[in-house]
């Protein structure tokens, strides 16, 4: 359990390090969008259970709390199965989400762990995108 925790530390350390990277950027604040993409294959083995994955995509969400603290913003993710991506971003609130696509936005955590396991993902099999979302600040 030791080396899975280690593990799970160094990702979410580099999605931080990553979201301080896009903070620093100078963008003006209206405009920002803070994106992390998480490659499936690239989790630790230990991650590739729905129960684990959920838990972590908890973290991520926690982890978005704290650094835009105290910001009006939306954390939303979903999954890329094209790409074989777990997404994250938080946007503004007020601003619509940027998919060119029908949403889901009643979407849990659970669907969206649902659709990395699955063999076909909930856009394709319902023409709908999956897409968990949270209030920050």
């Amino acid at each position: 359990m030791q080396g899975y925790l280690e593990k799970e530390h160094a990702l979410l350390k580099k999605i931080a390090e990553n979201l301080w990277n896009i903070l620093s950027g100078g963008v003006e604040e209206g405009d920002m969008q803070y994106i992390s993409i998480v490659d499936i294959e690239s989790l630790p083995r230990e991650l590739r259970s729905s129960k684990l994955l959920g838990h972590f995509m908890m973290k991520v969400f926690s982890l978005y709390d704290q650094i835009l603290k105290g910001k009006d913003f939306v954390v939303y993710a979903w999954y890329d199965a094209m790409a074989g991506q777990l997404r994250f971003n938080a946007i503004p609130n007020g601003i619509s989400f940027p998919f060119g696509c029908r949403i889901n936005t009643k979407a849990t955590i659970c669907n969206i762990v649902e659709d990395v396991f699955s063999e076909i993902s909930s856009l394709y099999r319902n023409d709908i995108l999956d897409v968990a979302s949270r209030m920050i600040g």
